[in-house]
């Protein structure tokens, strides 16, 4: 199986220390290829080339790719709350699950963005008000951006928590995700 990460947004300035912690755990994350992803193709080539110079520097076996080509820009509010719900998410999943695996997932659809979060670990019941402020904070965050937060979660069986995230011609919300125009 091939892995695959795609950093949305890439041109920013936490990208080098995001590329610094990927590789430096390359031995318990073997990423085949890197996607970095920005809609500005000065930052995206600024910031790509140093990506590409630092993995070659710790001799990255993995390919990485450069692109403008997305259906979708998502604004740097946006893809700060991502990244806030995914670190929780997982935090979550390391922390208290006991599980063994994890499954990442990010997906475009038409209405909007999907981070599903997903682990085979203890589980819980959800009807139970659990300890801590994890939950709470991933739905206050994922309803800040006019979003659905989901749980689902059996004893035994593990956790799958589920955040969707609209376009902004679906939300009134000034955090929604906005489309891309049209290149002409």
């Amino acid at each position: 199986m091939e892995l695959k990460i795609a950093v949305i947004g890439a041109g920013s300035t936490y990208t080098p220390e995001l590329i610094e912690g990927l590789a430096d755990r390359r031995e318990r994350l073997p990423i085949d290829e890197l996607v970095l992803h920005d809609i500005d193709q000065r930052r995206l080539d600024l910031v790509g080339g140093l990506a590409g110079r630092m993995l070659n520097r710790m001799e990255w076996p993995g390919r990485l790719t450069l692109t403008t080509d997305r259906d979708v820009a998502v604004g740097a509010n946006v893809r700060r709350e991502l990244f806030l719900l995914f670190k929780e998410a997982v935090n979550n999943a390391v922390r208290h699950s006991g599980c063994t695996e994890a499954d990442l997932e990010l997906r475009v659809e038409p209405d909007g963005l999907v981070l599903v979060v997903s682990d085979n670990g203890r589980g819980f019941d959800v009807s139970r008000n659990a300890d801590g402020h994890g939950l709470a904070s991933m739905r206050e965050r994922t309803e800040g951006l006019g979003g659905v937060f989901d749980v689902l979660s059996t004893p035994g069986e593990g956790t799958l928590l589920s955040f969707r995230i609209p376009f902004a011609h679906d939300s009134p919300h000034e955090y929604a995700v906005t489309q891309s125009r049209p290149r002409t």
